[in-house]
């Protein structure tokens, strides 16, 4: 729920910035353990000029405070999913 996840984010002390909470609604898009580019892509569909290094720094601040984990398969791109 997107109050739960801005209430975290401020608990964290990050700001619910809107690249931040695009990657979240990504994060919560059918299919589940997306890779970053795809969910760069779905992000680029509401914020234009976010970058994938942004979408990079979201997903890791959102791991480091446990929104989010992150799976690493062998020989496959690393895969996040909301927790």
């Amino acid at each position: 729920d997107t109050r739960e996840c801005k209430e975290v984010l401020r608990r964290a002390g990050l700001r619910t910035t809107a690249p931040r909470m695009a990657t979240l609604a990504a994060l919560a898009l059918p299919g589940g353990h997306h890779d970053a580019e795809r969910i760069a892509h779905a992000v680029r569909t509401q914020l234009v000029t976010v970058s994938t290094q942004a979408v990079y720094n979201n997903l890791a601040a959102l791991v480091a405070i446990g929104l989010v984990r992150r799976i690493e398969l062998p020989g496959q791109p690393a895969r996040y999913e909301l927790r």
